[in-house]
């Protein structure tokens, strides 16, 4: 599929292989840069926060009002999270 558009949103609830999903997104994550719903499990979310904090993403609470206004990100990801890349911040 080397001529489908790239993606601008991805949603990624697989049942606690989030880790294993966006460890082999890196270049989904570099070069496409969409905006990323995913359903964490606790024991990834240290390791889901740093694959997407090193990609310059910003984590925000989905379930919070702070996402509407792009402000107070979360330092950890949760269980619903909303990653956002930097460059889309100001849209």
């Amino acid at each position: 599929m080397e001529n489908s558009p790239a993606p601008q949103i991805v949603k990624i609830d697989i049942e606690g292989a989030e880790l294993e999903a966006l460890q082999k997104a890196q270049q989904l994550l570099s070069t496409s840069r969409p905006t990323i719903i995913v359903e964490v499990a606790e024991r990834n979310a240290d390791q889901v926060s740093e694959i997407l904090r090193k990609a310059d993403y910003y984590l925000f609470d989905a379930k919070k009002e702070q996402v509407l206004n792009k402000k107070n990100p979360c330092t950890r990801a949760g269980y619903n999270t909303l990653a956002i890349p930097i460059e889309k911040l100001h849209d």
